[in-house]
Protein backbone atom coordinates (compact mmCIF):
# COMPACT_ATOMS: atom_id res chain seq x y z
CA UNK A 1 0.00 0.00 0.00
CA UNK A 2 0.96 3.69 -0.73
CA UNK A 3 -0.10 6.75 1.30
CA UNK A 4 0.16 10.60 0.16
CA UNK A 5 -1.23 13.30 1.92
CA UNK A 6 -2.03 16.77 0.66
CA UNK A 7 -2.94 20.24 2.28
CA UNK A 8 -5.40 21.99 0.61
CA UNK A 9 -6.93 25.65 0.66
CA UNK A 10 -10.73 25.96 -0.46
CA UNK A 11 -12.30 28.06 2.58
CA UNK A 12 -16.30 26.53 1.22
CA UNK A 13 -15.42 22.99 2.12
CA UNK A 14 -13.28 23.31 5.20
CA UNK A 15 -15.82 25.30 6.91
CA UNK A 16 -18.96 23.71 6.27
CA UNK A 17 -18.17 20.14 4.97
CA UNK A 18 -17.66 16.96 7.48
CA UNK A 19 -14.72 14.98 7.26
CA UNK A 20 -15.20 12.33 4.78
CA UNK A 21 -14.16 8.56 5.27
CA UNK A 22 -14.44 6.41 1.60
CA UNK A 23 -13.43 2.56 1.16
CA UNK A 24 -13.78 1.36 -2.02
CA UNK A 25 -11.43 -1.28 -2.00
CA UNK A 26 -12.31 -4.26 -3.85
CA UNK A 27 -10.69 -7.23 -5.35
CA UNK A 28 -10.33 -5.80 -8.96
CA UNK A 29 -9.33 -2.58 -8.08
CA UNK A 30 -6.62 -3.64 -4.56
CA UNK A 31 -7.00 -0.77 -1.57
CA UNK A 32 -8.54 2.39 -2.54
CA UNK A 33 -9.32 4.88 0.63
CA UNK A 34 -10.17 8.43 0.37
CA UNK A 35 -10.33 10.60 3.36
CA UNK A 36 -10.85 14.48 3.73
CA UNK A 37 -10.42 15.92 6.85
CA UNK A 38 -11.75 19.29 7.52
CA UNK A 39 -12.89 21.51 10.67
CA UNK A 40 -14.71 18.97 12.68
CA UNK A 41 -11.50 16.74 12.85
CA UNK A 42 -8.33 19.15 12.06
CA UNK A 43 -9.64 22.14 14.39
CA UNK A 44 -8.77 24.38 10.90
CA UNK A 45 -11.09 26.03 9.03
CA UNK A 46 -8.49 27.53 6.62
CA UNK A 47 -7.71 24.26 4.73
CA UNK A 48 -8.19 20.74 4.71
CA UNK A 49 -6.39 17.43 4.73
CA UNK A 50 -6.62 14.81 1.80
CA UNK A 51 -5.69 11.37 2.31
CA UNK A 52 -5.45 9.05 -0.09
CA UNK A 53 -4.34 4.92 -0.33
CA UNK A 54 -3.76 3.14 -2.92
CA UNK A 55 -1.64 -0.19 -4.58
CA UNK A 56 1.48 2.04 -5.99
CA UNK A 57 2.20 6.12 -5.81
CA UNK A 58 1.29 6.38 -9.26
CA UNK A 59 -2.02 5.46 -8.47
CA UNK A 60 -2.79 8.00 -5.50
CA UNK A 61 -1.64 10.71 -7.50
CA UNK A 62 -4.17 9.60 -10.61
CA UNK A 63 -6.65 9.74 -7.17
CA UNK A 64 -6.26 13.03 -6.17
CA UNK A 65 -6.24 14.27 -10.15
CA UNK A 66 -9.59 12.41 -10.50
CA UNK A 67 -11.02 13.59 -7.50
CA UNK A 68 -10.53 17.33 -8.43
CA UNK A 69 -11.61 17.51 -11.69
CA UNK A 70 -14.38 15.15 -11.45
CA UNK A 71 -14.60 13.67 -8.10
CA UNK A 72 -15.18 14.89 -4.96
CA UNK A 73 -14.20 18.56 -5.62
CA UNK A 74 -16.19 18.74 -8.73
CA UNK A 75 -18.41 21.64 -7.58
CA UNK A 76 -15.04 23.64 -6.53
CA UNK A 77 -13.42 23.52 -9.45
CA UNK A 78 -10.82 26.68 -9.92
CA UNK A 79 -11.00 27.27 -5.97
CA UNK A 80 -8.82 24.70 -4.35
CA UNK A 81 -5.33 25.62 -4.04
CA UNK A 82 -2.48 23.87 -2.17
CA UNK A 83 0.38 21.39 -2.41
CA UNK A 84 1.43 18.08 -1.10
CA UNK A 85 2.52 17.32 2.52
CA UNK A 86 4.76 14.47 4.37
CA UNK A 87 2.91 12.19 5.77
CA UNK A 88 4.56 12.96 9.50
CA UNK A 89 3.58 17.05 8.93
CA UNK A 90 0.01 16.76 10.09
CA UNK A 91 -1.74 14.91 13.33
CA UNK A 92 -4.98 14.05 14.08
CA UNK A 93 -6.78 13.23 16.93
CA UNK A 94 -7.07 9.37 16.65
CA UNK A 95 -10.20 8.67 18.78
CA UNK A 96 -11.89 10.85 16.97
CA UNK A 97 -10.91 9.56 13.36
CA UNK A 98 -12.11 6.04 14.56
CA UNK A 99 -15.02 7.44 15.96
CA UNK A 100 -16.06 8.74 12.43
CA UNK A 101 -14.77 5.67 10.88
CA UNK A 102 -17.05 3.02 13.10
CA UNK A 103 -20.13 5.42 12.26
CA UNK A 104 -19.65 4.39 8.55
CA UNK A 105 -18.42 0.99 9.29
CA UNK A 106 -22.20 0.75 11.52
CA UNK A 107 -23.83 1.94 8.60
CA UNK A 108 -22.17 -0.32 6.10
CA UNK A 109 -23.05 -3.40 8.46
CA UNK A 110 -26.66 -2.11 9.28
CA UNK A 111 -27.34 -2.71 5.12
CA UNK A 112 -26.18 -5.81 4.99
CA UNK A 113 -28.09 -7.32 7.55
CA UNK A 114 -31.02 -5.81 5.51
CA UNK A 115 -29.76 -7.57 2.59
CA UNK A 116 -29.66 -11.09 4.08
CA UNK A 117 -33.02 -10.46 5.57
CA UNK A 118 -34.35 -10.20 2.04
CA UNK A 119 -32.28 -12.84 -0.05
CA UNK A 120 -30.21 -9.99 -1.94
CA UNK A 121 -27.12 -10.12 -2.81
CA UNK A 122 -25.24 -8.63 -0.33
CA UNK A 123 -22.59 -5.57 -0.57
CA UNK A 124 -19.04 -6.56 0.14
CA UNK A 125 -18.06 -2.70 0.64
CA UNK A 126 -18.28 -3.41 4.55
CA UNK A 127 -16.25 -6.73 4.01
CA UNK A 128 -13.46 -5.30 2.03
CA UNK A 129 -13.07 -2.59 4.38
CA UNK A 130 -12.87 -5.10 7.11
CA UNK A 131 -10.66 -7.27 5.43
CA UNK A 132 -7.90 -4.47 4.81
CA UNK A 133 -8.54 -3.46 8.48
CA UNK A 134 -7.43 -6.80 9.87
CA UNK A 135 -5.09 -6.84 7.71
CA UNK A 136 -3.55 -3.87 8.61
CA UNK A 137 -3.65 -5.24 12.47
CA UNK A 138 -2.25 -8.28 11.64
CA UNK A 139 -5.43 -10.73 12.02
CA UNK A 140 -5.02 -13.19 9.25
CA UNK A 141 -6.73 -15.34 10.98
CA UNK A 142 -10.12 -13.25 11.75
CA UNK A 143 -9.79 -11.91 7.90
CA UNK A 144 -9.26 -15.85 6.39
CA UNK A 145 -12.26 -17.27 8.55
CA UNK A 146 -14.67 -14.26 6.96
CA UNK A 147 -13.39 -15.02 3.52
CA UNK A 148 -14.43 -18.63 4.18
CA UNK A 149 -17.88 -17.69 5.53
CA UNK A 150 -18.53 -15.39 2.66
CA UNK A 151 -17.76 -18.11 0.12
CA UNK A 152 -19.89 -20.71 1.91
CA UNK A 153 -22.81 -17.80 1.35
CA UNK A 154 -22.21 -16.93 -1.85
CA UNK A 155 -21.82 -20.62 -3.15
CA UNK A 156 -25.07 -21.64 -1.16
CA UNK A 157 -27.00 -18.30 -2.43
CA UNK A 158 -26.11 -19.25 -6.48
CA UNK A 159 -27.27 -22.79 -5.90
CA UNK A 160 -30.58 -21.56 -4.53
CA UNK A 161 -31.27 -18.39 -6.50
CA UNK A 162 -28.90 -19.16 -9.69
CA UNK A 163 -29.18 -19.56 -13.00
CA UNK A 164 -29.58 -23.27 -12.88
CA UNK A 165 -30.53 -22.76 -8.91
CA UNK A 166 -33.40 -24.85 -7.22
CA UNK A 167 -35.63 -22.59 -4.68
CA UNK A 168 -36.20 -26.08 -2.38
CA UNK A 169 -36.82 -25.76 1.17
CA UNK A 170 -33.61 -27.29 1.95
CA UNK A 171 -31.40 -25.38 -0.12
CA UNK A 172 -33.14 -22.07 1.72
CA UNK A 173 -32.76 -23.44 5.40
CA UNK A 174 -29.01 -23.89 4.39
CA UNK A 175 -28.98 -19.96 3.05
CA UNK A 176 -30.48 -19.23 5.79
CA UNK A 177 -28.08 -20.90 8.18
CA UNK A 178 -25.25 -19.41 6.15
CA UNK A 179 -26.41 -15.94 6.02
CA UNK A 180 -26.26 -15.94 9.45
CA UNK A 181 -23.07 -17.41 10.01
CA UNK A 182 -21.48 -14.45 7.94
CA UNK A 183 -23.26 -12.09 9.18
CA UNK A 184 -21.87 -13.21 13.30
CA UNK A 185 -18.80 -13.40 11.50
CA UNK A 186 -18.29 -10.41 9.79
CA UNK A 187 -19.85 -8.96 13.26
CA UNK A 188 -17.10 -10.67 15.34
CA UNK A 189 -14.42 -9.31 12.83
CA UNK A 190 -15.69 -5.87 13.12
CA UNK A 191 -15.68 -6.39 17.25
CA UNK A 192 -12.03 -7.44 16.67
CA UNK A 193 -11.16 -4.19 15.07
CA UNK A 194 -12.88 -1.78 16.85
CA UNK A 195 -11.21 -3.35 20.17
CA UNK A 196 -7.25 -3.28 18.41
CA UNK A 197 -8.60 0.83 17.96
CA UNK A 198 -9.71 1.24 21.27
CA UNK A 199 -6.03 -0.14 22.32
CA UNK A 200 -4.29 1.90 19.90
CA UNK A 201 -6.40 5.16 21.44
CA UNK A 202 -5.76 3.89 24.84
CA UNK A 203 -1.92 3.81 24.00
CA UNK A 204 -1.78 7.43 23.28
CA UNK A 205 -0.52 6.64 19.57
CA UNK A 206 -1.13 9.45 17.14
CA UNK A 207 -2.28 8.49 13.30
CA UNK A 208 -0.26 10.54 11.50
CA UNK A 209 -1.49 11.92 8.10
Amino acid sequence: MFTKAWKLYCPSISKKEPSVYWDWSNGSDGVRIFEVFCADLTGHTSYIIVRITRNTEDECNAEFSGQLTDGYFEDYRGNVRGTEIAPSKVKLDLSLVAAMRQGVWARDISDIRYGISEHKYISTKCEDSAKVILTYFGKTEVREELEKARSEYDAIRVKTYGWHGEETPENKALLTEASKRYVNVLAAAWSVINMCLALEIRSGKQRRV
